[in-house]
């Protein structure tokens, strides 16, 4: 899922303080994050109408900050919602 820099931050954040009010070694791991992902609805889920107005002013002025990676190995660039956009 797609989540801002704040969300994942409050997701690390509460996963911390659970694993210290439980007594529990301080290991953040994959299992423990995705419990507190299922606890969150991110943003472009509770605002798709605005993600989808930022992403269409943006398109209009900004520039990539590199070339496009056109190597093998180079993961497909796909919408927030999982959509490929072919470039």
């Amino acid at each position: 899922m797609n989540c801002t820099g704040a969300e994942l931050a409050r997701m690390v954040e509460k996963a911390a303080r659970s694993l210290f009010h439980s007594g529990k070694p301080m290991v953040i791991d994959l299992p423990i994050l995705l419990q507190q992902l299922e606890a969150i609805v991110p943003l472009y889920v509770r605002d798709t109408d605005r993600i989808l107005a930022i992403e269409n002013r943006a398109r209009g002025f900004a520039q990539p900050g590199s070339s496009p990676d056109c190597s093998e190995y180079s993961p497909p660039i796909r919408s927030y919602w999982g959509e490929n956009i072919g470039l």
